[in-house]
Order: structure tokens, then sequence, then C-alpha cells
């Protein structure tokens, strides 16, 4: 039985090899010209669909360009490629969303994130879109329609994820945030040994997969804040929450000032507090507060550090 490792998810999966490659990811891998004129005309051609009605993610920034590569450990277990299976391998982890997969690594120990790895366990198949509002015609299809293929990330994204996780990641180091995602490197699947007889119209389109070392699949907004939600009506035994159960003051400054919140959670070490039942139910909200003030703050330090060095990024890095 394959022992749960809640961090890390809690939808088990398997894995199969398939034909491809892996490079491994420096620094040094990338480079980006702000005015490399080819990239940014390669960017901008993804704003409409191309030849045979495909629609493939756009960036708004030139494409960068690689460099050099670099081959994995022969002793990795990512060396050669995987994908998601229904069909019971020796590899096996969990999922991480639709097309993400997460397995840890037996010869180093490390759990690793596979960004791209099939759309759950269907590889890559093509979905039909539409651009605009859709108009059903005759034959069922809606108009303004393109393809898009699903489960995969392509080069230039791939790429792109890999270059700013890691500088999203030497940003944040200094400041004492711990990095969830560390850049491995990248596979390129050999599409035309894996992909599916109905979809050999896009074989040409190169599948790639961003891979990471990574510390977690616990996220902020779907795990932590949902969690702290469900969990409300039973910390609390269904009891309503009035003004003098969260103790605010009579005469509120601010709102979202620092001396606001300490006013409300006091100036002792709220952390502290979770060491042992609360004593009563003011005094649970109390340290609720404590803790949803810490995360707005943390994030706000961290969003405000991606934009004076110029990011403009996602927040799931």
């Amino acid at each position: 039985i394959y022992p749960l490792q809640m961090d890390f998810g809690s939808r088990v999966t398997f894995f199969q090899q398939v034909s491809g490659t892996c490079q491994v990811f420096t620094p040094n891998t990338f480079t980006k010209d702000l005015i490399d004129i080819d990239a940014i005309s390669q960017s901008r051609s993804r704003q409409f669909p191309l030849d045979k009605n495909l629609l493939l993610p756009g960036i708004p920034s030139p494409d960068l360009r690689l460099m050099f590569t670099n081959d994995p450990p022969k002793t990795s277990l990512l060396q050669i490629p995987l994908i998601k299976t229904n069909t019971p391998t020796i590899y096996q982890g969990y999922h991480s969303g639709r097309r993400s997969g997460i397995i840890q690594d037996t010869t180093t120990g490390k759990w690793m994130r596979m960004k791209g790895c099939g759309d759950l366990c269907e590889g890559f198949p093509t979905q039909a879109r539409s651009l605009g509002k859709p108009k059903i015609v005759s034959n069922g299809q809606p108009s303004l329609s393109y393809k898009e293929i699903r489960g995969c990330q392509f080069f230039h994204t791939c790429a792109h994820e890999l270059y700013i996780t890691d500088k999203v990641n030497k940003l944040l180091s200094p400041f004492g945030f711990r990095p969830v995602n560390v850049p491995f490197g990248w596979w390129t699947y050999n599409c035309k040994e894996i992909v599916k007889e109905s979809q050999l119209e896009y074989q040409e389109t190169e599948r790639c997969c961003g891979l990471y070392q990574t510390f977690g699949d616990r996220r902020l907004e779907t795990h932590l804040l949902h969690g702290l939600d469900l969990l409300l009506p039973n910390l609390t035994n269904g009891e309503n929450i009035t003004a003098e159960d969260l103790n605010f003051p009579v005469e509120r400054m601010e709102m979202d000032t620092p001396s606001t919140w300490q006013m409300l959670i006091g100036t002792d070490d709220w952390q502290e507090k979770f060491s042992e039942p609360a004593k009563s139910k003011s005094e649970l909200v109390r340290n609720l507060a404590g803790l949803y003030y810490l995360l707005g703050q943390e994030t706000g330090i961290i969003l405000s550090i991606l934009h004076s060095s110029g990011l403009c990024w996602g927040t799931f890095v």
C-alpha cells in the first residue's frame, strides 16, 4: 500500500515511461532580450490561431533563447519522461491539478513536481474552444472555433516558468521565504510515438513538461483559506460571533493599519497560542485573527518584492 503523504497530495495516480528527452535547467540555460525582434514576433504570433486552427497559450513577453543544455544524472528518476496513466505501474505518486503530477525520486528522497505530464490520465487531448461569444452552427460546433492541446506545456511557456520561478526564488530567499518549487529541468515528449491517432494532426507541435523539486502541494487559497472557512462553524460550535467576541476597540483606527490589528490580537506572540486549545470563543477568534493577519502581511510583502523588482507573475510560484 502506498503511504499517503498529505503534504504532497491525496489523489494517487500512476505514471508510465514514454519516449522523449530530458534537459537540466541552470540559471544560464536561457537568456532574455527585450529588443530581440524575432523573439517579439514569435510571441505576438500566438495572439491568433496558427495552422489547422490550433491556438497556443501566449505570454506578453519576448520568447527566451535557449543557450545550452545539460543532461540529467543517469541515476535520476526523471531522465526518462513520464506521463500519467490509469494502469498500475511501479511509478506511483499524486495528481496535482489536471495536468501535473508529483512523485518522489527514491534515489535522492526528493519530491518532484511535473508540470504538464498529461490531462488527468488522458494524455494530451485536443479540445475545441471559441473566440468571443460562441454561436452554434449546423454541425454542432461553435463558430469562431479553434482547438487547443491540453495536459502539457509548450517550450515557450515551460522555459518562461522555469526562468521566472528561479528569479522569484532568488528575490524572496533573502527575506526568509522558502521556495516551494525549485527548477530542475524539462521533458520534451516524442509526439510521434505517444500522441494518439486522433491527435496526429498536431504531432509536429512539441509537448513539454516542466520539472521542479517541490516542498509541498498545499496551497494558500485552495487548502488553507478554504479549509479555515469550512472549519470555522465547528470551531465556534455554531455560536454567533459578535463584536464583543472580537474585542474590537470602541474607536477603531484606519482599516488595515498594523496598530488596529495589534489591538485586536494583542502584543504577545500569537503563534504560542496554538500550542494548546483556546480557553474561550473570544480567545479562539483572536488567535485566528492573528493567523489571517500574518497571512495577509506576508502575502503583501511577497507581492511588494515582486512589483518593486519589475516582475508581474502568477502567484502560484
